[in-house]
């Protein structure tokens, strides 16, 4: 049996530390299907009277960027209601396994710090609408299974940012450059086994400077897979799944300047903007050929 760990958080990086300090449990014996009562009934009393209040925070969601604490709250309550009896997922990296997961915490144990043995950990898989709940070290033990469309889609989709998209006329502007990042040489996927093609999912201006006769675009990719549910096993280095089973690797910044694409900013260098640069030979000396490509 694996040991769980939460999954991506949005947090600062001490406190990324501090949770993997505190993993979260093993969610039980992957023998057969649990019956609700045996998996866990205490914890299945907590999810049914779990309100807004008692979440201190959750992991971000680039799908519901403005869901509240009470919403989220709302939906495990009536989730709760659905408990069903169902094999614990697997942990070999197959079909069964978890592929969306996200941790709700319930005790702030500092100002902006969180535990994960205060945590509940929240997965789901390719099989639709069953999600998976088991708790830290300091709540009830045991895993619930829940069969409930509205919190496995919320898990699913947790990845699909509204905000990446194509914009078209940004597109017609560079498309020749665009059009070279997309065809960049390719994953080795073939060696898994499996097909793989590569779509533009967003492209947008995200910065301008006059002085410098520069503008900043930020461009993403994704990668279809055939078959689609090989997607989550090919996963590596920061990469995620979105609800169409398409391969996010991150974003790139491309530079323009006097119209021209020159080259690529890391993240780092984007967070300071195109302002940080005094002269147009100080913003091209720090640009790469290649894409530096930065987690969502």
């Amino acid at each position: 049996m694996r040991e769980r760990k939460p999954g991506r958080v949005v947090l600062p990086a001490l406190v990324l530390m501090l949770l993997c300090a505190a993993c979260a449990p093993q969610s039980g014996a992957e023998s057969g299907p649990v019956p609700p009562a045996e998996a866990g009934g205490a914890l299945l009393e907590l999810l049914s009277g779990l309100t807004g209040e008692d979440i201190s925070s959750f992991e971000g969601l680039l799908g519901h960027p403005q869901m509240t604490e009470e919403e989220l709250a709302e939906l495990i309550r009536a989730a709760a209601a659905h408990p069903v009896d169902h094999r614990p997922f697997t942990g070999d990296s197959s079909e069964t396994d978890a592929v969306w997961s996200m941790s709700v915490f319930l005790a702030e144990a500092a100002p902006g710090i969180w535990y994960g043995g205060d945590a509940l950990y929240l997965e789901a898989g390719l099989e639709e609408n069953i999600v998976q709940v088991f708790g830290g070290d300091n709540l009830p033990e045991g895993t619930v299974w829940l069969e409930d469309e509205a919190l496995y889609q919320l898990l699913r989709t947790r990845n699909d940012d509204p905000a990446v998209a194509v914009d078209q006329e940004a597109y017609e502007k560079i498309q020749t450059a665009a059009d070279e990042y997309l065809n960049r040489e390719m994953p080795d996927y073939a060696s898994a086994g499996v097909t793989a093609s590569r779509e533009l999912v967003g492209l947008s201006l995200v910065g301008r400077s006059d002085a410098l006769g520069a503008e900043l675009y930020r461009l993403e990719d994704a990668y279809r897979i055939d078959p689609p549910e090989m997607a989550p096993q090919l996963l590596a280095g920061g990469a995620l799944v979105d609800s169409q089973l398409r391969i996010h690797t991150g974003a790139a910044y491309l530079v323009l300047a006097d119209g021209e694409a020159v080259g690529y900013l890391s993240w780092e260098q984007v967070a300071g903007g195109l302002d940080q640069f005094s002269t147009q030979q100080e913003l091209l000396d720090a640009v790469t050929p290649e894409p530096n490509f930065a987690s969502r």
